[in-house]
């Protein structure tokens, strides 16, 4: 499963960098993979599908999945034509929609509701998947903000909880409230941001907050690409430029 893959905005198109072509079709390849059984595109702004195109043009494709939000940016729709040329088995996920992969690894949707976008801008629409993995789990929760992350959270409460967080929104003011980080609860959160990047994500007042309440933070700015291995009872956390130390996991979360 891929969620997103990274990409430039369409307003800052005159990059002829690639994300999907420079780092994330390369880091697929060298795990050996040529199949992903689903991709899923969390909302449709740039910096989260541009790669897809890459990944929809190098890899066997079982699924793709988005949250069928229209009023993205505008080359999404260049996307979902691939998906409709290439003949890609297309669903959206919805709040409720649960999925289960095999005995031990369950998919679970907190967000978008199914009877529409009750708040306002594309980040509001994202998808937030839980996966849980025995007793690890991690929330992907896309670009939401404040909105969403009380509406989830006062509705879901300890169902959000999880031990790795993907911190909704680069790190910006704009998410990660006290409440949402106390229903979560994570053990770790991991932050993608770019280097100096021009929103100056994540903010320090995000990272004082995580920090407040004891999470282990990493960010892709600072440690590079990271990874996360389990066995469904403990993990690990690899970075590119140094190895930390293994963290216990928290079971039945």
């Amino acid at each position: 499963m891929l969620i997103d893959a990274g990409g430039i905005p369409y307003w800052m198109e005159t990059t002829i960098w690639d994300p999907g072509k420079e780092v994330v079709v390369p880091y697929i390849n060298s795990t050996g993979v040529d199949k992903i059984d689903y991709v899923i595109v969390s909302h449709p702004h740039g910096d989260h599908f541009g790669g897809m195109f890459s990944v929809l043009d190098s890899f066997k494709i079982g699924e793709f999945i988005d949250n069928g939000y229209t009023e993205g940016d505008p080359n999404y729709s260049d996307l979902l034509e691939i998906v409709d040329k290439k003949e890609l088995r297309y669903e959206q996920i919805k709040e409720g929609d649960k999925f289960v992969i095999d005995e031990n690894i369950t998919l679970e949707t907190f967000f978008p509701p199914k009877n529409g976008f009750p708040f306002e801008g594309t980040n509001n629409s994202s998808i937030v998947l839980k996966i849980t993995y025995k007793n690890f789990s991690v929330l992907f929760a896309g670009d939401i903000e404040s909105d969403v992350e009380y509406y989830i959270s006062s509705k879901y409460k300890n169902k959000l909880r999880s031990i790795i967080l993907k911190v909704p929104h680069h790190g910006s003011r704009t998410s990660s409230t006290v409440k949402f980080i106390k229903t979560v609860s994570p053990e770790v959160a991991v932050i993608s941001c770019g280097r100096n990047n021009m929103f100056a994500h994540p903010h320090n007042e995000v990272i004082m907050r995580y920090k407040k309440m004891k999470v282990e933070i990493y960010r892709t700015d600072i440690d590079g690409n990271i990874r996360v291995l389990t066995n469904g009872d403990e993990y690990t956390v690899f970075t590119n430029y140094s190895r930390r130390a293994p963290l216990p996991a928290s079971a039945g979360w």
